[in-house]
């Protein structure tokens, strides 16, 4: 992966709270499941380990960058969005079995 790509693999994270609505959009209770104990897994094979860390004088800067901060301060509305959105699927009875 091109270095300048490389901080933008974070962004997956916002992915996770996107595969329960999926799953229920196209009628599959287990597509987090799959997707996230699975298809992950096999995804983290196939890419590999990232030998290439930061060196050790640059980890304060990293700590400190907007980017990073900005993927947790976003995460966190997703996630209430996504508990919200649960709780009215479940209150209406719309989950299936």
């Amino acid at each position: 992966m091109p270095a300048g790509f490389r901080k933008y693999r974070f962004l997956l994270a916002l992915t996770i709270g996107t595969m329960p609505v999926v799953g229920y959009l196209i009628g599959n209770n287990y597509y987090s499941l799959i997707v996230g104990f699975f298809g992950i897994a096999l995804l983290d094979l196939a890419v590999g380990k990232d030998r290439h860390n930061p060196r050790q004088e640059l980890l304060a800067d990293l700590a400190e960058a907007r980017f990073y901060r900005w993927i947790l301060y976003v995460y966190v509305p997703v996630h209430l969005a996504l508990l919200g959105w649960g709780a009215m699927v479940i209150g209406t009875g719309g989950l299936a079995p």
